[in-house]
């Protein structure tokens, strides 16, 4: 080309990320003349955003390389999720609503969510449920089950996004995610996406 590419996500702001060339069609219609499709994603999840001006290296977005592989290389690292309101943002993503579907997205521990799906089925809400392994969910359920690897659900969730919105989904139940430095990029995500900030 000879010339520097920009190259933002495809998707509106503050919308799901898209990882394959229909999401692209879905979230952005006719505003583009052309779409090149190389598959789906490989990582699915937004790239890790590290600070390295500061004393201790920051991770200002986390992503699909997690601190613990960070810390193998750099020792001492640091994470603490950042919600800024207003201003000039230190990275992408820090928007407190981000990656979020058109749905309400709630996170629910896996206890909770087969008596949550019920009161919002009642409330005649179209509910989705997105779990990491089959769930004790009513039988009307539409559930995606997603991995139980925090690498193949955070490949998988964006899918499970616009898979959600396909269905008409008015509620989007998700199984709240584990802790540990592994799930901080799903954690995070989920947090921006859903009403639980």
């Amino acid at each position: 080309l000879g010339e520097p590419i920009a190259a933002p996500s495809a998707n509106r702001y503050q919308h799901v990320s898209p990882t394959t060339a229909a999401h692209v069609r879905t979230s952005l219609g006719d505003a583009v003349a052309l779409i090149l499709d190389g598959g789906p994603c490989s990582e699915g999840m937004e790239s890790t955003v590290l600070d390295l001006t500061t004393e201790v290296p920051e991770i200002l977005r986390p992503g699909t390389v997690p601190a613990e592989a960070l810390r193998r290389v750099l020792g001492e690292v640091e994470y603490e999720p950042r919600y800024a309101v207003s201003g000039l943002r230190a990275s992408p993503g820090q928007d407190p609503v981000h990656y979020a579907p058109n749905a309400q997205v709630e996170l629910v521990s896996r206890e909770g969510i087969s008596a949550r799906f019920t009161e919002l089925e009642r409330a005649r809400e179209r509910v989705v449920g997105i779990t990491r392994e089959p769930s004790p969910m009513p039988v009307s359920a539409r559930t995606l089950v997603l991995s139980v690897s925090p690498a193949g659900f955070s490949r998988e969730l964006y899918a499970a996004f616009y898979a959600a919105e396909a269905l008409e989904a008015t509620v989007i139940l998700v199984e709240s995610p584990p802790s540990g430095d592994a799930w901080d990029a799903v954690r995070d995500t989920l947090a921006r996406a859903s009403s639980d900030r």
